[in-house]
Parts: C-alpha cells; structure tokens; sequence
C-alpha cells in the first residue's frame, strides 16, 4: 500500500520544505501566542488596507490543539507530496493559500480566520491524487470516503470533527481547500507537466 513512499524515501530525500514550514508555524506560536491579533485574517482590517494578515492568518492557529493538529497532518501530507515534487508541494500551498484567500474575500460573514487546515484539504486533495496515481490500491477508496464524511459532518455540525476548537470552527475553509487541490491538480498537470497519467 505505501510503495509510493518506500520508493521516495530509499533516496534519503528529506523534505525540507515541509520541516521548515512546520517549523515556521510552532514558531509563530511560541513567539506571538495563540491567535495573535497581528496575524489573524480580520476583515475590518482587509476592508481598511491591512492585507498582510490575509497571509499571515494561514500561519497562526487559535489554540495549542489547534496547532499541534494542523503540524502533524502538515508533516504527514507535506512529506509525501514533496518527496514526489518539492515544486508540487510549494506550488499547491500557493494555490491553497489564493484559492481560501479568495472565499475569506468573498464570503463577507466570514470576520475572523487564522489556521492551516484550509491549505491542509489542498494538500490532502494533491496527496491523495498522486498516491492514487502510484499505487491504485482500493483503499484509498475508503479513505476518500470517510474524508467525505468528515467534510460533510463537519458542514453539517459548523464545527471540527477532530479537535475542539477555541475560535468558532470555519469548515468551509475546508471546502475550499478542497476545491484549490482539485484545481492545484489541474493547473501543476496542464501548466507544468509535472504529474504523469492524468
């Protein structure tokens, strides 16, 4: 089942990328806290030109459970896409991080945002796909089922499904994470060429 990551890790590729970045968000933590007011997407503050914490937000997290969650999936999803494609790895960050930045702009009930689970459905989309594409092995059939679930209990409920959450929970951060991997797949295929057997 995991041949995918057997025959990337016998290189001893070290995902780096993915380290740092987790690096970069315990950092974030320990040194401004939890949901700094600096850091956090805040709509007034996009409204009156402050557009930095639009990017920042995906960085900082509401809570220690919060954090701890979103590093380990980030270490587990980041490493096997970057030992695929390094380039894949960063490339759909950037698409998670516009794709989730256009419906914090858009959906205009949405104050407060801060938290990587968005970019996270991005990259569990692009993940999933590209060990689809190696292995073809049947349970990932069920994997994609019960992401289905959560993602729909998640809507359903308004709430995280996996931790309690000191802010509200936004869950369709998560849809739109999953819509940006579907697009970051498109897009990494038709514009780089970098992933076989679309």
């Amino acid at each position: 089942m995991f041949r995918f990551l057997n025959n990337k890790v016998s290189h001893v590729k070290v995902p780096w990328l993915t380290i740092v970045l987790s690096l970069v968000v315990i950092t974030l933590y320990y040194v401004y806290g939890a949901a700094a007011e600096g850091l956090v997407y805040q709509r007034e503050r996009i409204i009156n030109g402050d557009i930095l914490n639009i990017i920042t937000a995906h960085f900082t997290h509401s809570g220690f459970n919060h954090l701890v969650f979103n590093v380990v999936a980030l270490l587990l999803i980041g490493s096997i896409i970057e030992l695929k494609s390094r380039f894949v790895l960063g490339m759909s960050i950037v698409i998670g991080v516009i794709g989730i930045n256009l419906w914090l702009i858009l959906d205009s009930n949405i104050m407060y945002y801060c938290g990587f689970s968005g970019v996270l459905n991005c990259l569990f989309a692009v993940g999933l796909f590209l060990v689809w594409q190696e292995t073809k092995h049947p349970f990932l059939i069920f994997v994609i089922l019960g992401y289905i679930i959560k993602l729909s209990l998640e809507i359903i409920s308004s709430d995280s499904i996996f931790i309690n959450m000191v802010w509200q929970s936004v869950p369709m951060a998560h849809i739109a994470g999953l819509l940006s991997g579907i697009i970051s797949i498109f897009v990494i295929k038709t514009i780089c060429g970098l992933i076989p057997n679309l």
